[in-house]
């Protein structure tokens, strides 16, 4: 726009001096030089000169734009100028070219000045000068702001290329051919269909470039590009560019290079997948009822399979640790049949290794063969499998090693995530779950066993079982023991009902302190008293009692009730016989006694053998035996 200015502004003056050129006569000199110093002040300068070079005036501004004394003398338009001859010609010249030079001011600023031929009268010869200085600077600016507009593409890699209203290349700009092979001149003045695109990525490119065009706004898009077998992703930018009557004349594209960006971002899409694909697999297993896996096996084999699709790789297996070595006991591979089950692994033969893992630590290695936990087995197990990658993560019960996940990838060499890492340990958590609830459940199924058989066995010996929880107060009763004391159905014990059925209050309260020492000390009791039944019958029983601790607290008790009736009754007659036999020894004279074989022992003595033999002596046996026949014979030693 300054320069358009200062264009008219020459124009009108020119148109002046055009004006009155008839007032200059044969004193064209004074005329001329009072005119234009009038006229002519400001950025516009003008000089009266004859065809040999004389200056014959020149305006006031021109005088002190080259600071001349008004009284010098004759002076050269080479010496004013700094001209050289040729120059001089030049600028003299019937073509009427304009030249631009540069003159140093007072102050040490640069002054621009283009001078050119003006109008002639006879002899003389106007030179008008015009101050471009504002103009000058600023294409300097702006060529500077180029040179480095040029510098940051050359860097950054952008392209950049400039259409016609026709969608035809002016220009391009790509000096490391990321996009376009050739040389850029090789394109110019072609249509931008004749680039080698795909088909999608033309199409992509026209539609983008339409919309710019008739929106008239910034438009962009992204488009990729296989070239050398390797995808390349673009980013394509529009700006158009309209001249004052609205009419579009040429179109910025910028194409920039975001393949990395889109590999990043197509890494973090698969990540985000991969995450919510552990997720969904977690959270499927955390709310799986125990039950629904089956065995601890089927467990594990269900675990490995979803391991292994999840984590794309080659195989997942659990090895099992018996304090010595790790033993494979289940193997999941997307290739079936691919390989037999591994040897033991022994913890002599791979030290570093078992350090690592015992202590609770996964071992993530991309490079399972020279990773330093894991090249142990590069000449040995790995080699036989090729095993390039591995991911392992111990299974603890306990704070111990009691199995380990191991994660595999064969063939090549697979970049093990967080992710992934964080995935498998949440698997083996979960395996660690349903191993010791399935340990816990063939101990209580072992435990539920062996409490039917000791029942069924107490049963057949008619022994009944009672059990008090002090926690809750909960009491059980078996089936022989509610026959005992001829409970009916809908009876319901308590801590205290077993007392209340002890027939005898002295007994009651000698059982009840047995009861308090089993409570307090854990002194077990086996006692024999008479109960009253529900059904008010009485009856003989015999009660042993014992108690369980817990950090020095008694958590419960339970023991055992038979009815004795019957050995009792037998018991009351042994008495009633060795009364009767007592009381008839003490009435005969008769030598008797009573001998056990089995315990080799003198039941029974009389009083009248006690005398006979001396009590004062000791009485040994000599047994003979004569055929069937067993003779027994006190023997008096003196």
């Amino acid at each position: 726009m300054q320069e358009l200015l200062l264009i008219e502004v020459i124009l009108i003056i020119t148109t002046g001096i055009n004006f009155s050129r008839h007032i200059i006569d044969s004193h064209v000199d004074d005329q001329l030089q009072l005119a234009f110093s009038a006229s002519n002040t400001g950025s516009v300068y003008s000089i009266g000169l004859k065809s040999n070079g004389q200056i014959v005036f020149m305006s006031s501004n021109c005088r002190k734009l080259f600071s001349m004394d008004p009284d010098a003398g004759d002076v050269n338009i080479e010496q004013l100028l700094r001209l050289t001859p040729e120059q001089t010609e030049r600028l003299l010249s019937e073509n009427n070219q304009h030249h631009l030079y540069e003159y140093s001011q007072t102050d040490d600023t640069m002054l621009n000045i283009l001078w050119h031929k003006g109008p002639r009268s006879g002899d003389v010869i106007l030179l008008i000068g015009t101050d471009v200085t504002e103009g000058t600077q600023l294409r300097h600016r702006l060529q500077t702001a180029n040179n480095r507009l040029e510098d940051l593409l050359r860097h950054s890699g952008d392209i950049v290329m400039v259409l016609d209203s026709q969608y035809q290349i002016t220009e391009l700009f790509d000096n490391q051919k990321i996009l376009f092979q050739q040389r850029a001149s090789h394109f110019i003045h072609k249509g931008i269909d004749e680039l080698v695109f795909s088909d999608d990525a033309r199409k992509i490119l026209v539609d983008t470039l339409d919309t710019a065009c008739l929106s008239g706004r910034n438009a962009e898009a992204q488009f990729k590009y296989l070239r050398e077998n390797k995808t390349l992703w673009f980013n394509f930018r529009v700006s158009t560019m309209f001249n004052q009557k609205g009419h579009l004349e040429e179109i910025v594209c910028i194409f920039r290079n975001i393949s990395q960006q889109k590999e990043e971002e197509f890494k973090k899409e698969k990540r985000a997948r991969q995450i919510e694909l552990y997720n969904k697999i977690l959270v499927k297993l955390s709310s799986t009822n125990i039950d629904s896996f089956g065995t601890y096996e089927e467990a594990c084999r269900e675990i490995c399979k979803l391991a292994a699709h999840a984590l794309g790789i080659s195989g997942v297996s659990i090895w099992e640790y018996d304090g010595e070595a790790l033993h494979q006991n289940h193997l999941f591979q997307m290739q079936a049949n691919r390989r037999p089950t591994a040897d033991p692994l022994p913890e002599t033969l791979y030290p570093v290794y078992f350090s690592t893992i015992k202590n609770g630590l996964s071992i993530v290695a991309d490079d399972a063969n020279n990773h330093p936990h894991t090249r142990e087995f590069s000449a040995s197990y790995f080699k036989t499998f090729d095993v390039q990658s591995s991911l392992d993560v111990p299974i603890r019960a306990n704070g111990q090693l009691v199995a380990v996940i191991c994660c595999e990838q064969v063939g090549h060499i697979k970049k093990w995530s967080h992710e992934d890492e964080s995935f498998v340990r949440m698997l083996g958590d979960i395996l660690s779950i349903i191993r010791e609830q399935h340990l816990r459940r063939e101990t209580q199924t072992a435990l539920d066993r062996t409490k039917l058989l000791k029942q069924r066995s107490m049963e057949m010996a008619e022994l009944g079982i009672w059990e008090i929880q002090l926690s809750n107060g909960l009491t059980y009763w078996s089936d022989v023991m509610c026959k005992i004391f001829e409970l009916p159905a809908d009876y319901e014990t308590h801590a205290e009902a077993l007392f209340e059925f002890i027939l005898s209050d002295e007994k009651r309260i000698h059982i009840q302190h047995q009861y308090l020492r089993l409570v307090e000390l854990g002194k077990p009791f086996d006692e024999e008293f008479q109960i009253q039944t529900f059904e008010n019958h009485i009856h003989w029983v015999r009660c042993m009692a014992q108690a369980e601790f817990e950090n020095g607290t008694c958590m419960r008790t339970f023991g055992v009730i038979q009815q004795i009736d019957a050995r009792m009754q037998q018991h009351q007659q042994l008495i009633q016989v060795a009364q009767t036999f007592q009381s008839l020894s003490r009435s005969i004279d008769d030598v008797m006694w009573l001998f056990n074989l089995k315990s080799e022992q003198f039941e029974f003595v009389s009083e009248s053998c006690i005398k006979l033999l001396d009590a004062n002596r000791k009485i040994f046996i000599r047994i003979r035996n004569n055929g069937n026949n067993t003779f027994i014979l006190p023997i008096v030693i003196r």
